[in-house]
């Protein structure tokens, strides 16, 4: 029965695999703390961008991709690292391992936010 009462978070569990606790964090504000924090060091983040082709240098010592931005502006860049968070369909995933389009297996995930006075009259 639906009291109105908003009910208290999990408490995190340890993780058998990792064993640091998990918690849950919104992608808004997860991917927003990361740009900072590697912005904060140094690292080029590069979002928005349409992941076009990437390449190994020739002594295996880093990567030459090519991206376009938001006005179809071609963007070369040379890197150590790529990380392709670029979603279900992703170009990244793809191109390194080819492994064909994703297969529906019957699992359906919703996510939303809403206001916390919303959340406590569900």
């Amino acid at each position: 029965q639906r009291s109105g009462t908003l009910a208290a978070p999990t408490p995190p569990t340890p993780s058998p695999v990792i064993g640091a606790r998990l918690f849950r964090v919104g992608w808004h504000e997860l991917t927003q703390h990361l740009t900072q924090t590697l912005s904060d060091v140094g690292v080029e983040v590069h979002s928005g961008c349409k992941f076009v082709d990437y390449s190994v240098s020739e002594d295996g010592s880093g990567l030459h991709v090519t991206l376009e931005d938001n006005e179809a502006q071609v963007v070369q860049l040379e890197t150590e690292l790529l990380v392709g968070a670029d979603g279900y369909h992703s170009a990244v995933r793809q191109l390194c391992l080819g492994d064909g389009s994703p297969q529906f297996v019957g699992i359906v995930f919703w996510r939303a936010r809403v206001r916390g006075e919303l959340a406590r009259s569900l």
